[in-house]
């Protein structure tokens, strides 16, 4: 009996649990969601304070994302933002996640907008007009949309806490492309006060803030003369996620880039730039690059790695003629005619104006920039010209900065059709900066040095040497006015000018002879200088140029903070003759010009002084030449 009377009551509670879900079915069934329209508008118009309007809404249940559509819809604007509306929307849909809902951090999967107004606007105090249950709410936002589908709308979104504004209208194609591009996107705006405009294609499809969804896209964006081409497969348009693309840069001066980047570059001359650019993890690489910068071309492959705690800058370039000119932008010197204004730095001086003013920059390194990043860079030019130094080939430098210490090594220059090659070494982590340079001259052709000072002088040889000097300062000028160490060259088995080796004997007998009957080359047997350096002070260890017909020795000394020198030399004929004045050539100046003169004979001190007056063999540098 008791199980006949358990069987019943279960029973029952069958009929109640299936009448129940009948119930809710039918429920579901026959819900009309608007029913909740009107409740959902007083709440959100109340805790907004703007007029909210919706025509329509409707929810399709989907287990774990419903889609809520909403038609006619239309949100006033906030009172500080100006009397166009927030937003209108002939229909709006979104695809929501509950779970993430259920742990208060809303993402939205999916946002379609049709024949939709959009007007966002952050103020720099970090208001927002899209928040409106707490539109006083400065803190970070907490709903993500991963990705958006836009049919003919216009969206406007202004930061004016970093002064970007934008305008873009996405508008389907009569006819989609060949590759499945099927909308079109306009946009105009300024960022930091530089104008830029574009026109992209795409599937109609973008996505943002990680969402792992990637989409084509095509198009272009010009800034003032800058031009900007992209052509690939992208992902999170905002945050720059994970993208393949054929990047092409184009423009007549790099500043005009600065909308697309963080940076400011400087003027430069016009540039186009074309690489395959990939991007994971924060690493972009520029793959098959190739392009020009003024005359210089420019080819090999970069990458720019900011995923640990330094950004890590790589590159191994190449280029068949380049020029300092072109360059200078590129390694964040100031372009030549900045320079040539004589512009006045901190603590500095006006540069040089031409190749024959100032030789010491005294524009301080920027200590910032070498302690902002990491960098290995290789670089080769078969042809590299230097106006200011014409003399100057080729060059060939590896270059590695690491925690603000930045090393040449190698650094290679082809100069006077010979080699000029060492390493450089700057240490931004001392105050001021260190350096030190050490580098070996080896078989450069006098001739071509003589002709580069005075034209119609004529000599030839091959010109050794070495320069070995280390110093504190945050410009050229500063550590040379610091600078201790030694500098050295030599010519051997050389020839120079007759008529020039008997002006400086000061032989006019023979400089009237030759003058009368034609000149002609004699050897050089040794012509030598040493130069030793302390506390930017420099003292000749020796000075002298020796051949077949005169022996001219000396002493020197160089103030390299007062940018003074000074040379004192005591020629001394062979073969004297009865016009040759026995005497010393006094020359002294600045780095900027000279003076010459002549001046009754002295005695000069040191060693000179003992090769001078006894003759007893050659000074340093010179080996056993006499």
């Amino acid at each position: 009996m008791k199980s006949f009377f358990r069987a019943l009551r279960l029973n029952a509670y069958a009929k109640l649990a299936t009448a129940l879900a009948l119930a809710l079915a039918a429920l579901f069934v026959l819900f009309d969601w608007n029913w909740l329209r009107t409740p959902l508008v007083s709440y959100l118009t109340e805790k907004s304070g703007r007029e909210v309007r919706l025509d329509d809404l409707h929810v399709d249940l989907e287990w774990g994302e419903p889609t809520v559509r909403l038609r006619g819809v239309y949100i006033q604007n906030a009172p500080w933002a100006g009397d166009r509306p927030f937003a209108t929307a002939a229909e709006a849909s979104f695809k929501v996640s509950l779970k993430s809902v259920w742990e208060g951090r809303p993402v939205i999967s999916r946002l379609v907008l049709v024949d939709a107004d959009v007007d966002m606007q952050r103020e720099a105090d970090g208001r927002r007009n899209w928040r409106l249950r707490h539109p006083e709410d400065r803190s970070p936002g907490r709903i993500t949309v991963h990705t958006l589908e836009a049919h003919r709308t216009t969206v406007r979104f202004v930061n004016r806490e970093i002064d970007l504004h934008f305008v873009g209208v996405a508008s389907p194609l009569e006819k989609p492309a060949e590759d499945g591009l099927s909308s079109r996107i306009t946009f105009e705006g300024r960022y930091e006060g530089a104008p830029y405009a574009g026109v992209a294609f795409s599937t109609g499809v973008l996505s943002f803030r990680s969402s792992g969804v990637v989409f084509p896209l095509r198009g272009h964006v010009t800034s003032r003369t800058a031009r900007v081409e992209l052509d690939g497969v992208f992902s999170d348009l905002f945050d720059i996620g994970t993208f393949d693309a054929k990047l092409r840069l184009s423009g007549s001066t790099l500043s005009d880039l600065h909308p697309f980047l963080r940076i400011r570059p400087p003027p430069s001359r016009p540039f186009r730039f074309e690489a395959q650019l990939t991007q994971t993890h924060d690493i972009y690489e520029f793959r098959q690059l190739k392009g020009k910068i003024g005359a210089t071309d420019l080819a090999g492959k970069a990458t720019y790695d900011r995923s640990g705690d330094r950004t890590h800058i790589r590159a191994d370039l190449r280029s068949e003629r380049a020029d300092i000119a072109d360059l200078r932008p590129l390694i964040g010197m100031r372009p030549a005619t900045e320079r040539a204004r004589g512009d006045r730095v901190p603590g500095g001086e006006p540069e040089a104006t031409n190749s024959k003013g100032r030789v010491l920059p005294a524009r301080p390194v920027r200590v910032d920039r070498l302690k902002a990043f990491d960098a290995s860079i290789k670089f080769e030019a078969k042809k590299f010209e230097v106006v200011a130094v014409p003399m100057v080939e080729s060059l060939r430098v590896t270059a590695d900065l690491a925690g603000g210490v930045l090393e040449l090594k190698p650094l290679a220059l082809g100069i006077a059709g010979g080699r000029v090659a060492g390493t450089l070494r700057m240490d931004a982590r001392q105050k001021p900066v260190s350096s030190r340079v050490r580098m070996e001259l080896r078989d450069l052709k006098l001739e071509r040095l003589v002709a580069w000072i005075t034209p119609r002088a004529r000599a030839a040889g091959a010109v050794r040497g070495d320069i070995d000097l280390s110093g504190r300062g945050n410009s050229v000028a500063g550590m040379l006015a610091d600078a201790t160490g030694s500098f050295s060259a030599n010519v051997t088995g050389g020839r120079i000018s007759n008529l020039a080796d008997a002006k400086l004997g000061l032989n006019f007998g023979k400089v009237v002879g030759l003058m009368l009957r034609g000149d002609r080359d004699i050897p050089i047997n040794c012509a030598a200088i040493v130069l030793d350096v302390a506390s930017g002070a420099g003292k000749t260890r020796t000075v002298m140029l020796d051949t077949s017909q005169t022996r001219t020795t000396g002493v020197g000394a160089v103030k390299f903070r007062e940018k003074r020198w000074e040379l004192l030399l005591n020629p001394q004929p062979k073969t004297p003759g009865l016009l040759t004045r026995h005497a010393t050539i006094r020359v002294s100046g600045s780095f900027r010009d000279a003076d010459v003169s002549i001046e009754e004979r002295m005695v000069l001190r040191g060693r000179e002084r003992a090769h001078t007056l006894n003759g007893d063999g050659p000074p340093t540098g010179c080996g056993g030449s006499r």
